[in-house]
């Protein structure tokens, strides 16, 4: 997800490079080396999150887009947070900002979808019809 970058790149980077969580991760060769994968893999996750949604687009507005996503949080973030907390020894606190950072990002991108589809639905022609 895009908020992603910004969460774990900037507000999580102090507590992954910290000295009791280091060893955890890839060095930055290996990291960078494998960042197609990464960025294709979030290709696929944002084109399946639009689909679903314009699949059941209600066009009730804003709020339908919040709660999309968090039902998407359900599916993904929640599972990933509690996932990753048992498979690495890492602290409740790094968990905690897992699940509130993925909460947020699939809340916002959620709302992005809802206003999207409601302007395209609203500026009417091909795009229009395809989301009404």
């Amino acid at each position: 997800m895009p908020l992603g970058w910004l969460f774990h790149g900037y507000v999580l980077r102090p507590i992954y490079r910290s000295e009791a969580l280091q060893h955890l991760w890839r060095s930055p060769e290996a990291y960078l080396r494998l960042m197609p994968l990464f960025h294709l893999s979030n290709l696929v996750f944002a084109f399946f999150f639009m689909w679903v949604f314009v699949k059941g687009y209600e066009a009730t507005g804003p709020l339908e887009g919040i709660r999309y996503g968090l039902y998407i949080w359900t599916l993904k973030g929640l599972h990933e947070s509690l996932a990753g907390y048992v498979i690495l020894p890492v602290t409740v606190g790094l968990l905690l900002n897992w699940l509130w950072m993925s909460l947020v990002a699939t809340l916002v991108c959620g709302l992005l979808a809802a206003v999207i589809l409601q302007t395209l639905g609203a500026a009417g022609g091909l795009v229009g019809e395809l989301v009404r």
